[in-house]
């Protein structure tokens, strides 16, 4: 079974502690105070070969000075299509430079989000480990045509208490597409580029003077598109789905840009919508907090899978799910 290791949960393995951690009495517990917080909605953000800042919202939020950074993320090669790069493209992939000058867009959706745990009391070591996951989601939908000029992604995850433009937490994933020998393959995969938690919807110990509260976070994407079916009807299919985890993420600091190794996993291979019609982007993030008990990994990766997933949705290819690799995978905080 792969499993996190509660954040706080005392002693390592390493240093000869073989019992595994229990859910601590419920008066013994302390949450910190910037977890636990009831969430309010959910944004998410799409492009193509165009301006991020386009967006008014998502402008708002990376005109800010703490925000830089992710503002100069956005703007980069790696999350932009610069006129530079589209030229010397043209030569090597007439077709891809078309597509991405020819379909430019900055696409956005949002999600109100009901908190089923707030204003509840702490009444039980079950209820506790309940709220120490806990999940938001948001959907954007935009030209099948225009997929091939996607490079990134932004969530934003609001708590009650977070201004417009100052989001609990903020992330960067990158989607990522191939090209081999001059043509893209039929999958992507994505991972994250940047992360910052200025509080918590899930429960958490609190911290000490030597580090701060921490989370995991799991991100999952869903892929869904307008098809007809054998009676005519037009749907949303899915398409695949995928999730990948970031270990240790501290709460209340500044952000952190994926170059750990806690931070750099890229998720299993999602097919890539085909043809044309609508595409939607479904993204899933469940935060998990650490209450001194043991978390399956693969829940709380289903967690976000599960959020971004509608129910009963039709499936047209088998959702690619985390991959097994015959041993344990820990998450230790």
């Amino acid at each position: 079974m792969r499993t996190f290791l509660g954040l706080a949960a005392g002693c390592m393995l390493a240093a000869g502690c073989t019992s595994t951690p229990k859910v601590p009495p419920v008066s013994a517990f302390k949450a910190d105070d910037l977890s636990g917080k009831p969430k309010r909605a959910a944004q998410a953000w799409v492009a193509a070969g165009k301006d991020w800042s386009a967006d008014k919202d998502l402008g708002a939020l990376l005109a800010l000075p703490e925000n830089r950074e992710i503002k100069d993320l956005l703007a980069s090669s790696q999350c932009a299509e610069t006129p530079s790069r589209s030229s010397s493209n043209a030569s090597a992939s007439p077709g891809r430079a078309a597509t991405a000058a020819g379909t430019a867009f900055v696409a956005s959706g949002t999600r109100l989000e009901a908190d089923l745990y707030a204003g509840k009391d702490q009444g039980s070591p079950e209820q506790l480990k309940r709220e120490a996951i806990d999940a938001s989601t948001v959907d954007v939908s935009f030209s099948a045509a225009g997929f091939r000029g996607v490079r990134c992604a932004v969530f934003a995850r609001y708590a009650l208490a977070d201004a417009p433009s100052r989001p609990g937490l903020v992330a960067v994933l990158a989607i990522e597409q191939r090209l081999q020998d001059g043509k893209f393959t039929d999958y992507f995969r994505f991972r994250p580029l940047y992360i910052r938690a200025a509080n918590t919807i899930s429960k958490t110990a609190a911290g000490n003077g030597a580090r701060p509260a921490q989370i995991a976070v799991s991100f999952a994407l869903v892929t869904r598109q307008l098809v007809v079916n054998g009676e005519g009807a037009a749907t949303f299919a899915e398409l695949g789905s995928a999730a990948t985890t970031i270990a240790r993420v501290p709460l209340g600091g500044d952000g952190m840009p994926c170059i750990t190794a806690q931070c750099s996993g890229m998720s299993p291979p999602v097919p890539v919508p085909v043809a044309r019609g609508t595409v939607v982007l479904a993204m899933g993030v469940s935060e998990a907090g650490d209450v001194g008990a043991e978390i399956d990994q693969i829940r709380v990766e289903r967690e976000a899978v599960a959020a971004a997933r509608v129910p009963g949705t039709p499936t047209l290819a088998a959702p690619v799910t985390p991959p097994a690799h015959g041993s344990e995978r820990h998450l230790s905080r």
